[in-house]
């Protein structure tokens, strides 16, 4: 269920909105939502990599395992050029 709420726009901002509402023949209560979801799905989004990188972080503080740069990069290569190798070995 929709909930209201309020909120105060910057000066011109709420007639900028309206142009584009109108443009567009969406509510300017639509465009709002619209935004805001895409932003709250950045956000997590940005969130659940930060917290990937620190499992991946966390796992090599505690395994050591690794590949260098130049691995991947050749490894890249070799996928680039469409071959079908399996990412390398992890090693310490």
């Amino acid at each position: 269920m929709a909930q209201s709420t309020s909120i105060k726009l910057d000066d011109g901002l709420k007639e900028r909105l309206r142009v584009i509402a109108a443009e567009e023949q969406r509510s300017a209560n639509w465009l709002m939502n619209d935004a805001i979801s895409a932003y709250v799905e950045r956000k997590e989004h940005r969130r659940a990599l930060r917290r990937q990188m620190q499992d991946a972080h966390d796992d090599f503080e505690r395994t050591g395992l690794h590949l260098t740069q130049q691995e991947v990069r050749d490894w890249m290569e070799r996928r680039l050029r469409g071959e079908r190798d399996p990412i390398p070995k992890l090693h310490t």
